[in-house]
């Protein structure tokens, strides 16, 4: 990948740091100078006015940004210390040892990337918002649709071994099968099996859990919150099934989990499926992970990589398209040069087979 060399440049001839204790910008009394000490919380990006420039640079052109003016008011006018709270506030890394110009150019850096990268970083933090976090009634919803008469044979061939066909198809049977849940599943139309319990319980609280109520989950969120389930309904069918035990009651063994209750709750209406949900299934066919990123909060790792992959897509697509030109005319002069490679062979063949034919006529001449 080409390296890329950061210029930062900035309107104002001066660009070293101000003595400590030196008055910056004239006097107080002048009515031009930008008090951003004075109101450095009403100060945002904003009000910096920037621009670009061309910079040569080791004989190269570069692009650069420029801080032009602050509020309508020249740069100059503008303090040491006070720039540096506004680059401490805002984020900015590193800003400590800058000098002013330094610091005029990573807040004008730091505002054109705002502008480049800003949509696609929030793009992905809606995909994490509210309101499609897990709520209790999630799992009764979606298992009152898997156990559905609709999804229950179709839930069954899942787990069982998959075709080449599903394997080699655009979508495969698995994606389908969510991706038809997830339909349902943020489908508003009431329905009598959907939107209530199958079963009473002690445990289980009509007034609580109501899965009439939608929270508009993805395809994969569900898949994570089925494993959930699953996961723990497995472990407590192994609990109660283990030799000693002799409670009648399967919640006893769910540790607090009503999800995996409910799991077991409908089996007993439809044994039939009973061998498909307590088989180990392969993780590619269930999702079987607690800690799902679509089922998480933001955390400052996750805006670390979603920062990432924003500069990524977008800084590396030049780089990208240069590569694959660079591999396109390897490959060409790779394959010219097999050619002459191959015609020269056959000029030397040409050439052998003249000299033998001339000395088997000269030998026969000698004769």
């Amino acid at each position: 990948m080409p390296q890329h060399q950061l210029i930062l440049h900035v309107n104002d001839d001066n660009t070293s740091r101000p003595p400590s204790g030196a008055q910056e910008g004239g006097s107080s009394g002048r009515n031009d100078i930008v008090e951003v000490g004075s109101a450095a919380t009403d100060l945002t990006l904003e009000d910096f006015g920037c621009s670009e420039k061309h910079v040569l640079s080791d004989g190269k052109t570069f692009k650069v940004a420029v801080v032009v003016k602050i509020k309508g008011m020249p740069v100059k006018n503008t303090k040491y210390t006070e720039l540096r709270a506004f680059c401490g506030r805002v984020g900015i890394k590193a800003y400590k040892i800058k000098s002013k110009a330094e610091l005029f150019g990573l807040i004008a850096q730091k505002k054109k990337d705002d502008k480049l990268y800003k949509p696609i970083f929030d793009a992905k933090m809606a995909e994490r918002r509210e309101p499609s976090r897990k709520q209790i009634q999630c799992p009764f919803r979606l298992l009152n649709i898997m156990f559905s008469d609709h999804f229950a044979d179709r839930f069954v061939s899942l787990a069982d071994q998959r075709s080449r066909a599903d394997l080699d198809a655009a979508i495969s049977a698995e994606t389908l099968f969510w991706e038809e849940v997830c339909g349902i599943f943020v489908d508003n139309t009431p329905s009598e099996v959907i939107d209530n319990l199958i079963a009473a319980h002690p445990a289980l609280d009509p007034q609580r859990i109501d899965p009439a109520k939608i929270v508009p989950h993805t395809a994969r969120q569900l898949r994570a919150i089925w494993g959930s389930s699953h996961a723990a309904y497995r472990k407590a069918h192994i609990r109660y099934t283990a030799s000693g035990t002799n409670k009648d009651d399967f919640y006893s063994f769910c540790h607090g989990h009503l999800d995996a209750l409910y799991v077991y709750l409908h089996l007993q209406k439809r044994p039939g499926l009973t061998a498909t949900v307590n088989q180990q299934l392969s993780e590619d066919v269930y999702y079987e992970s607690e800690n799902d990123p679509g089922l998480k909060s933001e955390t400052p790792t996750k805006r670390k990589n979603d920062v990432a992959e924003a500069i990524r897509n977008f800084g590396n697509q030049p780089w990208r398209e240069s590569v694959a030109l660079r591999k396109q005319a390897a490959e060409e002069r790779k394959i010219l040069f097999l050619e002459m490679k191959e015609a020269n062979k056959v000029k030397y063949l040409q050439r052998r087979s003249q000299i033998e034919t001339r000395r088997v006529a000269l030998q026969d001449y000698a004769f």
